[in-house]
């Protein structure tokens, strides 16, 4: 009886150490492929693969911005399963605050609202000049699943043009690229691998 208490506690000793060291090096595992949980605040890259993606780069200081940003709400509900619309709002805001104008304007979009203010020192805003952005609002780039730039438009758009960029990054196929054009052809994660944006809804 003993000898069996003792084999029996022996036992649960080696169970109590294995289920410790396996949490142990899990942890170790999450902690070097960076699989924390993100901050709900901020918006990584990363996070646009697996969906073809608008990325529009805008300001409340533009009114050319503020016009067109009723035509990617209206991309946002009509292709809601299919595509991220993302804005991305520069680092100055004059007079309106960002968050400010997409309370006001945007309660409930579908479109995620970003902010770049890690850029708000710098002479040019990082995001913005990462996608191939040369002094231009607004600005726009289209992203198939992958993650890869396969379109960007200067200046103001429309929905007609966003629905067809949309089609076209669908396409399963081999799309051509324009070489002169910065930035396309190019996975966004490669352009700014460690950029983080500050989200202004959805959290």
């Amino acid at each position: 009886m003993i000898l069996q208490k003792s084999f029996n506690n022996m036992r649960k000793n080696i169970i109590l150490k294995t289920i410790l060291s396996f949490l142990l090096a899990f942890s170790l595992i999450l902690s070097l492929i960076g699989c924390e949980k993100k901050d709900s605040k901020t918006f990584h890259t990363s996070e646009l693969h697996g969906k073809v993606a608008i990325i529009n780069i805008w300001g409340t200081w533009c009114p050319p911005c503020r016009n067109e940003l009723p035509e990617f709400e209206r991309i946002a509900k009509d292709f809601k399963d299919e595509v991220t619309v993302i804005a991305v709002h520069s680092s100055d805001y004059s007079t309106i605050k960002p968050e400010d104008y997409v309370k006001e304007n945007f309660p409930d979009s579908e479109i995620i609202f970003l902010w770049d203010k890690e850029s708000e020192d710098s002479e040019f805003d990082a995001f913005y000049a990462a996608v191939g952005g040369a002094g231009y609002y607004p600005f726009t780039v289209i992203l198939d699943k992958h993650g890869r730039i396969i379109e960007s438009i200067t200046g103001a758009t429309t929905y007609e043009r966003l629905a067809e960029e949309i089609k076209v990054a669908k396409l399963n196929g081999n799309i051509e690229f324009d070489p002169n054009s910065v930035g396309v052809g190019t996975e966004i994660g490669d352009l700014c691998p460690t950029m983080e944006l500050e989200r202004l809804n959805k959290e």
